[in-house]
């Protein structure tokens, strides 16, 4: 339950929001254990707390290291920061992010100097209600003596910009603002509320073995037993959905942290399928598993997958500035069978003039259903009937004066179909010179051409299948068509003229 605070602070507002314990995205450490690689006045509990504004507002939230606290990490690296934009759905934030970080600066009684600016880095793409970690792209190395601010540069449009913990806040240290003009804590600028300490931390290392991990990967059988596979079988009309496993097996940290992103790369064959990326921390001998699609069932049909093995192949690495001990563990391959149906129905199409599309003989799975193009040959004046097995059927539906068409549906037996037309013309005659388009070579190994008396604006071209698999729109009457690509065999090739459509059989050499 939300409980809204109306303050009279000027503009400001603030509420009070409970947030699960899992959606706390990293580790932040206290005041008494300096040594965590997170460094961070925020504690992780069960509650944060919002603040917001009623109108357009800039200010810095920040959170001070002092030359004590930092004792422990002279010539360590700050390589990243943490911050925790809040939200609430009521009153959806929007505000944009400038990670900044400063060195030298002091604390002298009302008197608060950052010192200089080291990092003014904006955020690209922020996400709300969660941690956002950013990388530095120029790291700060901690000297001695020196103090170390971390925090962000906010403007807020509107909703609740800025997340603090509901713990009590680390005296001149968790809690820094530069609002209004001038620097001090949340407490010097608003009596009316606490700003706790800001959920803001910046990640340090050395530049030594700490920076190695060892990621291994593989592919379980399911969730349950969670075997790791070297063969698996997709059946037929399903999708591809392995469950990735990817573990650190290494890592050189005291404490096992490993809080970097983990990027997974997945090929079938030698083409890549996906990247996954993984915002998770992995501790030293654990693994996370996730199950994943990497093909639906209609793109496994589409790629003529089905009847067919291949090669499967998951590759991690870790996030930039991570080194993996041991390459030979993060790629692994495994085989994947595509299962074909076994219960297929024939529907044999009679009129074998190139009326109908696709044409002839058709395999369809049981229980699918199949869509044929009638186009009436050239002459013809209309459809006179659509006949299935024999019977006339009415069920179709006329797209134009040129394209009707049929759908099968529901197909669990065999068929045929036979469209009759008004006219005694039902072939569709070669193209020769005496009519109003010709086409040649025909059969033709690298080009076509094609020649109208009048202006061209469609060529489609299709398999025997009924799949298109090129399509021009030349908009001229002389048309030289590169058909390369296309693989030997027969097709339909579809001419539209300003006045009508010619179709006719198309051989590949």
């Amino acid at each position: 339950m939300a409980v809204w605070l109306f303050l009279s602070a000027g503009n400001l507002f603030a509420q009070n929001t409970p947030v699960a314990r899992n959606q706390i995205a990293s580790n932040t450490s206290s005041e008494a254990d300096r040594s965590a690689q997170w460094l961070s006045w925020a504690q992780e509990t069960p509650m944060y707390n919002m603040l917001g504004f009623n109108s357009t507002t800039q200010f810095y939230a920040m959170q001070r290291f002092d030359a004590n606290d930092l004792s422990t990490h002279i010539g360590e690296q700050l390589t990243r920061v943490k911050f925790f934009p809040s939200y609430d759905e009521d009153d959806p934030t929007s505000a944009s992010y400038t990670i900044i970080v400063y060195t030298g600066g002091y604390v002298s009684g009302s008197t608060f100097s950052p010192g200089t600016l080291m990092v003014s880095q904006p955020v690209s793409s922020v996400t709300y209600g969660q941690w956002n970690i950013v990388d530095l792209n120029s790291p700060v190395t901690i000297s001695s003596g020196q103090e170390l601010w971390i925090g962000v540069y906010i403007t807020a449009y509107s909703g609740y910009a800025m997340a603090h913990d509901d713990a009590a806040a680390v005296y001149n240290k968790g809690n820094i603002m530069y609002y209004n003009g001038s620097w001090g804590t949340g407490d010097d600028f608003f009596s009316d509320i606490t700003i706790h300490n800001w959920k803001i931390g910046g990640y340090v290392r050395s530049n030594g073995n700490e920076q190695y991990v060892d990621l291994s990967v593989g592919v379980f059988d399911n969730e349950v037993d969670q075997n790791l596979i070297d063969a698996m079988t997709v059946p037929a009309g399903e999708a591809f959905r392995p469950i990735l496993i990817f573990r650190n097996e290494n890592s050189n940290y005291s404490d096992g942290d490993y809080a970097d992103s983990v990027i997974i790369t997945t090929y079938l064959d030698t083409t890549q399928l996906h990247q996954h990326i993984y915002n998770q921390p992995l501790v030293l001998g654990h693994g996370i598993y996730s199950e994943v699609t990497e093909l639906t069932a209609l793109q496994i049909s589409s790629l003529q997958l089905r009847g067919t093995t291949h090669t499967f192949t998951l590759r991690a690495r870790p996030a930039t500035g991570w080194i993996d001990q041991n390459m030979a563990n993060n790629v692994k391959t495994i085989s994947v069978t595509f299962e074909d149906f076994t219960d297929y129905h024939t529907i044999t199409i009679l009129n074998e003039d190139s009326t109908i599309i696709p044409c002839c003989t058709l395999q369809v799975r049981d229980g699918l259903n199949k869509m044929l193009n009638i186009y009436p040959p050239n002459g013809a004046s209309s459809l006179h009937s659509v006949l299935v097995d024999g019977q006339p059927v009415t069920d179709y539906n006329v797209i134009n004066n040129s394209l009707v068409r049929y759908t099968f549906t529901n197909v669990t037996e065999d068929h045929t179909f036979q469209a009759i037309y008004d006219t005694s013309h039902v072939n569709i005659p070669e193209f020769n010179a005496d009519r109003a388009v010709s086409i040649y070579p025909n059969p033709a190994k690298d080009e076509i051409s094609i020649s109208s008396e009048r202006n061209i604006h469609n060529i489609d071209i299709f398999d025997m299948a009924g799949r298109l698999v090129l399509q021009f729109q030349p908009s001229s009457s002389n048309v030289i068509l590169d058909i390369k690509p296309l693989k030997s065999g027969f097709y339909f090739i579809k001419i539209t003229t300003e006045k009508e459509i010619f179709t006719q059989k198309l051989i590949k050499e």
